[in-house]
Formats: structure tokens, sequence, C-alpha cells
């Protein structure tokens, strides 16, 4: 391999293009912790009934909430019951627009990166199951009778796995039954 390509710069007739380089698992990895870490207000939140519930308190509607702030600005009352002025208020309603876009953004890059992983999963199935069928075919040769145990094991073993399912919770015992 050239310096060069090592490096990430092509080299044509015209000015060298600089080709990002690419990262290992490892990085990526470390870099998204990092972005975690330095995140504003960043939580993870439990399934469950509360998480559920805040959801549906949070999907309010916008016209509703533009209401509102307006009413925080024609009433000094109402602004010192809440605590916020209508500005403040206004810049926490952009800055939650600008981690939205935040969001759609990883939420692309998670797909992408699930994406990649079918493809990669794939490659290494269409390989190992070309290893078997070349090995199927060569140990009926005796020149390769040592990939006989081999292939041996790879027909007892499912080509494919299957997704389980989640195992269903033991059923409770039934008290007070009538015999």
């Amino acid at each position: 391999m050239s310096t060069a390509k090592t490096l990430g710069i092509t080299a044509t007739n015209a000015d060298p293009i600089v080709e990002p380089l690419m990262l290992t698992p490892e990085e990526a990895f470390a870099q998204l912790r990092a972005i975690r870490d330095r995140m504003p207000e960043f939580v993870q939140l439990p399934k469950g009934r509360a998480t559920n519930q805040l959801r549906r308190r949070a999907r309010i509607n916008p016209d509703f909430v533009r209401e509102a702030y307006s009413s925080v600005g024609a009433s000094a009352v109402v602004q010192e019951a809440i605590g916020n002025t209508p500005e403040e208020l206004q810049l926490t309603d952009a800055e939650l627009a600008r981690w939205t876009v935040v969001e759609s953004e990883a939420d692309a890059l998670l797909r992408g990166v699930v994406a990649s992983n079918v493809v990669r999963r794939q490659r290494i199935a269409r390989v190992a199951v070309q290893a078997y069928n070349v090995s199927r075919e060569l140990v009926k040769e005796e020149a390769h009778s040592h990939l006989l145990p081999y292939v041996e094991r790879m027909k007892r073993l499912p080509k494919y796995s299957v997704r389980r399912r989640a195992a269903a919770p033991p059923a409770a015992p039934q008290t007070g039954a009538v015999k």
C-alpha cells in the first residue's frame, strides 16, 4: 500500500484530494462517548409507565405553547409565577429545535450503523457458505481428507441462526384451586 493511500491522500494530475480516514469501531465508540459526556441534560429514560406518561405530556400542541408564551409576555403576574421571561422561553424553544436536528442526525447515524452491520454479516455469511461448499467438494478427494471433520461439524450445525422470541414469563401458581 502506498504511503499516500495510507495517509488518506489520492494523488492525481490535479491537486491531491484528501480523503477522510475511516474510524475503527473503537475510535467511533470513544468519540460517541465523548459527545455524550458533553451533551447538556443527557439522560436515559427507563421503559415503563412513568416514561410513557412523560412522553404523552411532552407532545404538547405548538399553538398552545405559543399562546402560553404570549400570556407570559402580556402579564407580569404570569411571568413572575412561572419564573421565566418571554425571551427565555423563546430561547428554550429555539434550543429544542436545534437539538431536534441533532436527534434526527443521530437517528440517521444509528440506522446507518445498523445497515452497515447487516452488510458485514451478509459478507461473512457468504464467505462461510462458500468455504463450506468448497470444502464439501474437496473432501471427496483423498488429498483433502483433513477437511472431513470440519465439513461434518458444519453439516450438523444450522447455516442460519433463528431469532428467538423473548421467553414468556412463567405462569403464576394458581392458589385456591378446586381439587
